[in-house]
């Protein structure tokens, strides 16, 4: 599958910019930590594809050891912030 970097992906009132490391709605940050960030980084970029809990530990977390319950948290908060 050909991967071509994007430098924002928008949907609906969410604007996400790759390289300030921006999350919005609307016109307002919505403030994110940056595992969280890079979690959302990595569902947008495999949008439409079902991943594997282990590939979004590898690549969200790939420098540290955690545990499952690190990915719940932070998807638990972009469903907050974005909804289900």
């Amino acid at each position: 599958m050909n991967k071509q970097m994007k430098h924002f992906y928008e949907f609906g009132e969410f604007r996400l910019e790759l390289s300030r490391r921006k999350f919005y709605r609307g016109g307002t940050v919505v403030p994110l930590t940056p595992r969280v960030f890079d979690l959302l980084v990595v569902l947008l970029q495999n949008q439409g594809r079902v991943l594997e809990k282990r590939y979004l530990l590898d690549e969200v977390w790939s420098d540290v050891i955690v545990e499952e319950h690190s990915l719940t948290q932070a998807i638990s908060v972009l469903r907050k912030i974005v909804g289900d």
